[in-house]
């Protein structure tokens, strides 16, 4: 499909569907590591994950959206819920930054990130760069609990078939393209990892493993 335009899709069921689309002029490079800007009239603020207040551009926090595709609340039991801010703004529960043109890079789930030794990880960025390895068919990672450093990573990974990679020689690969502390203390190699009925892996079954071994 020599013609095709391939663009990043973003958005909740709470927002009507989509509200961020990569723009059909996108660069390679914002294509390949962002998705894209608001559409119409929907906007997008970033906050800290712990007291709420907005951050100026360029630093992570949650995103939040508003505008008219999004709803204005939840209603039973859900709606005494923190998942609305003041102002209409839809908490999304993601993790990301806007550059000074508007652009958004997404970096998972805030509750995916762990903290090591002060310094905030974002698993999604650590596991796009493990799946480049061209040994690896998929990882996932979380973080669990250290005496020394508060929190370290643990990426789960599967191998490509016939492949025997060592936690070594990935754990090398890693300190070539990732800062020191992104650099996942434990590796542990599956078969298979746990999936949700989505298809999804499924995180929390990984983080009752790890409590459990």
């Amino acid at each position: 499909m020599p013609r095709a335009t391939l663009m990043n899709l973003y958005g909740l069921s709470e927002a009507s569907g989509a509200c961020v689309i990569t723009p059909w002029d996108a660069t390679r490079e914002d294509l390949m590591s962002t998705i894209g800007r608001t559409i119409g009239d929907a906007e997008v603020q970033v906050v800290d994950p712990v007291d709420l207040r907005p951050l100026p551009v360029g630093h992570v926090g949650e995103l939040c959206f508003r505008g008219c595709g999004v709803v204005p609340g939840y209603v039973g039991a859900a709606r005494t819920s923190d998942a609305f801010l003041p102002g209409g703004w839809l908490r999304s529960g993601d993790l990301g930054e806007v550059d000074a043109r508007g652009v958004i890079t997404l970096k998972g789930r805030a509750k995916d990130m762990y903290i090591q030794g002060g310094f905030n990880v974002y698993p999604a960025e650590v596991e796009a760069f493990i799946a480049r390895h061209p040994d690896v068919m998929t990882v996932a990672g979380i973080g669990v609990p250290d005496p020394v450093l508060g929190e370290v990573g643990r990426y789960y990974v599967i191998r490509k078939p016939g492949s025997e990679l060592t936690e070594a020689a990935l754990r090398t690969w890693c300190a070539e393209g990732l800062a020191d502390y992104k650099v996942p203390r434990q590796i542990v190699f599956r078969d298979e990892l746990p999936l949700t009925p989505a298809g999804k892996i499924h995180k929390a079954a990984l983080r009752a493993d790890a409590v459990s071994t």
